[in-house]
């Protein structure tokens, strides 16, 4: 199952290369910063980094990136403890452009590599494979720049859900 897993993530990479030809292409890259926040209670909010290079071909676009989704800090506890939560990502993305803005809707598998410190001491380690959806929306600046701001929902991150919402820039190569 996971061997057709992958070949479905590579195929749906390979195939807008394969036809690109036919349409319009542009490299891109991105970042993001912001806040995340998990679904417990016990923790405190984290902040996000998110980096990201793509190809786009019309409205959808393909991105492997990076995501940072931050350092959770426990609640109303004297000791040092927290979970550091960060790894790679796949990345599919469907664009809706109008006039003024272009809305973003995407859905990625990351490899999260979750570890739990205490008073600086790694105390266990974790490495899910974690879906998550994203809503953004974007600015085209100029040809080539262009902002974006929105939330992304990353499912089970070490037995708990995390809602980030990030800010940041595009950078587009035709």
């Amino acid at each position: 199952m996971k061997r057709l897993q992958h070949a479905l993530i590579g195929l749906a990479f390979i195939a807008p290369i394969c036809f690109s030809q036919f349409a319009t292409a542009e490299i891109v890259l991105q970042q993001a910063l912001g806040i995340s926040f998990p679904e417990s209670p016990a923790y405190d909010q984290g902040h996000l980094l998110n980096a990201s290079v793509g190809y786009s071909v019309d409205d959808w676009s393909y991105h492997l990136g990076y995501i940072h989704l931050g350092e959770f800090e426990l609640n109303n506890s004297t000791l040092d403890a927290i979970i550091i939560s960060r790894g790679p990502y796949l990345e599919i993305i469907k664009s809706f452009k109008t006039n003024t803005v272009d809305f973003e809707f995407g859905f990625g598998l990351s490899q999260i590599d979750s570890k739990a410190k205490l008073e600086r001491n790694t105390v266990g380690s974790n490495k899910d494979s974690v879906p998550f959806l994203e809503f953004y929306a974007a600015k085209n600046i100029s040809s080539l720049f262009g902002i974006r701001g929105g939330v992304s929902y990353y499912s089970d991150v070490s037995g708990n859900d995390i809602t980030a919402v990030g800010f940041g820039l595009r950078f587009s190569f035709e």
